[in-house]
Order: C-alpha cells, then structure tokens, then sequence
C-alpha cells in the first residue's frame, strides 16, 4: 500500500494536511447503500481513521451502528488514542502489533540528517544556525512537519531502549554519523524521556490545528534543549 507519506506525494499534497471530510463520508454513505453487483459481501476500508473530524464522524455513526446485510466496515489506525469516541465505542477493536513507522528510505535519510543537526543545534542554542533550521522545517507541508516528530518520537524511544535495557539501534534508526549514534543514545534517560515525548505530542497538536510553524518549533527547540541537558 506504501505509507501515509509516500501516498501525499503521490497524489501532490505533500504541503496539506490529509483529512477525511464529511463530503467523503457522503459519498461512503451512498455507495454502501448500493447493491452489491453479484449479490455478495461490500467491503470498505477507511484507511487513517483517525483523520475523521467530528463531522465526517457523525454522518457515518448511524451507518457503523446499523450497517446493510452483508456490509463489512474496516476502521485501520495507526493511533487508536485520536480515533473520536463516538467512533471507538461502535466498533469492535483488533489490536495489531506495533512494528514501528514506516518511512522511505529517501525520507530516512532526510529525517536522520535533519534530526542529527537539530540535536547538535539543541546543546549549543546558538541562536542564527537554529533560527536557520526552523525556517528549513517551517518550509515543508504540514504533513512532512507531522511525520518528522513520530520520527524523532521513534529515534528517542530507540535510543533510551538502548539505555535501558541495552538494545542496540537497528539499521533503520542508525543516524549515518558513526560519532552520534554511539554517544548520543546515552542522552536518552528516565529522567527526560516523558518530558521529550510529551513537548513532540503538544507541538503535533499545535500543527494539526494550523498553529505558526516557525514558533512551534522554536518553542519545542527550546523545550528539547532544557530536556536533553537535564538527563
């Protein structure tokens, strides 16, 4: 299927946010109320539920409650906690194991030479070279700004698994700086890992309801270093 990032630059919306509309659930709505051509089972799947506004969520609540016969409805998340709960509560859930985010390995690349810098940038706060990074990263799609956090949000829980319990970087979150990747894990403690993981949630908050890229992240540039530092 290729992942939620590959399909944006796919379809050339890398600089939007992707959401599922009431105008789509319309057309969901419509559709399932047809009659199967051969007489069989109908069988929708809505990929990335949670993109549903409230919206979107009330137009197909009756629809989840009471489907057609022979109507099969798959719900597929990656984050149940932002599924609404109106949503949640009509649906049966089937929990699959976590295998960790998908990037390419283009976007890999990209995300681990970004991450590096800003890691550095965070010890020394020097001011022009920041500055010069969050305009980098203001000046991508919201979606790109999005997928960055659960990279670093990744890269951080990688890291303090190495800490804690000595599991080493896996290929796919080596960083390609050999000096970075056997120091930097150890920055990664109890003692920040929340702090850290929690500053990445508000700023993704922040971007998904269209807040000023460049001050949510020099505000979450500042957050990071007092945390980092305080390991």
């Amino acid at each position: 299927m290729g992942t939620e990032d590959e399909w944006y630059q796919i379809l050339g919306v890398e600089n939007k946010q992707g959401m599922i509309r009431e105008r789509d659930a319309d057309n969901i709505v419509r559709e399932l109320g047809m009659k199967s051509y051969e007489g069989g089972y109908k069988v929708l799947v809505v990929w990335m539920a949670e993109r549903m506004n409230l919206p979107t969520a009330n137009t197909l609540l009756k629809t989840l409650e009471e489907p057609a016969e022979k109507t099969l409805i798959l719900l597929v998340a990656e984050n149940r906690d932002r599924l609404l709960s109106t949503i949640i509560s009509r649906v049966q859930q089937v929990v699959v194991p976590d295998k960790g985010i998908g990037f390419s390995a283009a976007r890999q690349e990209e995300f681990a030479g970004m991450f590096v810098s800003w890691m550095r940038l965070l010890f020394k706060l020097n001011m022009q070279p920041l500055s010069a990074w969050v305009d980098q990263i203001a000046g991508m799609g919201r979606e790109t700004q999005k997928l960055f956090l659960q990279y670093v949000q990744e890269a951080l829980r990688a890291c303090f698994l190495q800490t804690a319990a000595g599991i080493r970087l896996t290929r796919e979150l080596e960083f390609g700086d050999p000096k970075f990747d056997t120091a930097f894990p150890a920055m990664i403690t109890p003692r920040n890992i929340e702090q850290m993981n929690q500053a990445l949630n508000e700023a993704m908050y922040a971007i998904e309801r269209n807040a000023y890229a460049k001050m949510a992240f020099m505000q979450l540039s500042f957050k990071m270093s007092r945390y980092i530092k305080n390991r």
